[in-house]
């Protein structure tokens, strides 16, 4: 009885040694054997991990099951959103990562000098993604268009679906790195510059101080830095 409990208090323990960082599912990976290389998101769950002595596990979902995921505990952590875009039960870190939220606007279209220019233009979206700013100025004017990828969003710019996207700098910078991308593009929109968080579920395996200790140390130590230079 004794071996079979220390057995048991064991598995346990390898149990609560892992970290389950969700990311959204690449639709590509589904028609590939070949693996996808380590995106942003990964590499910072993977580098948060380690922080906290944990193994790092990926749970990739479409993003309208994010929430619903956190809130049942199938996944421990998600990066990269603000409480406004993500409604639910979960607990949220420190905000410590930069965003700067932009419409980009083909060359071939007036740039709009601000959000409002923007009124009842079709705008390149994300399926399942919230744009506060966006519909708060906009209101009913804000006219969506949905793709399930920034990379999508790009293609149906390049082909005149519509004239401007929203996304983010590091969104746009991923895709004029390209090598066929050849795109004119008119300088960014700036929306909004902000710092982005990480949502903790409440039912997985990590509380929101042992998230918020590693964010810290990642910041001390220069690898948050490393990491975005490297990805953006």
């Amino acid at each position: 009885m004794l071996i079979i409990a220390i057995l048991f208090a064991r598995l346990l323990n390898a149990d609560a040694a892992e970290l389950i960082v969700m990311q959204k599912e690449e639709l590509q990976q589904k028609s590939s054997s070949t693996p996808s290389p380590l995106r942003f998101q990964a590499a910072l769950g993977q580098t948060l991990a380690e922080q906290m002595n944990r193994k790092v596990r990926y749970l990739d979902l479409p993003r309208k099951r994010f929430a619903e995921a956190l809130e049942a505990g199938e996944g421990d952590i998600l990066c990269g959103y603000l409480p406004d875009w993500l409604p639910g039960a979960f607990d949220w870190s420190k905000p410590f990562l930069p965003v700067a939220e932009i419409v980009v606007t083909a060359k071939r279209a007036k740039k709009p000098a601000s959000i409002l220019e923007l009124k009842g233009q079709r705008i390149g979206t994300l399926i399942g993604f919230v744009y506060p700013d966006l519909e708060k100025a906009l209101g009913e004017n804000f006219i969506r268009d949905d793709a399930p990828s920034i990379e999508s969003s790009m293609r149906k710019l390049a082909t005149g679906r519509f004239d401007h996207v929203a996304t983010t700098a590091a969104g746009l910078h991923s895709q004029t790195m390209q090598k066929d991308f050849s795109l004119p593009l008119h300088a960014p929109l700036t929306i909004k510059e902000f710092k982005t968080q990480c949502a903790i579920s409440k039912n997985g395996n990590v509380k929101a101080d042992e998230v918020n200790k590693a964010i810290d140390t990642i910041l001390k130590n220069g690898k948050l830095i490393d990491l975005i230079q490297h990805y953006h």
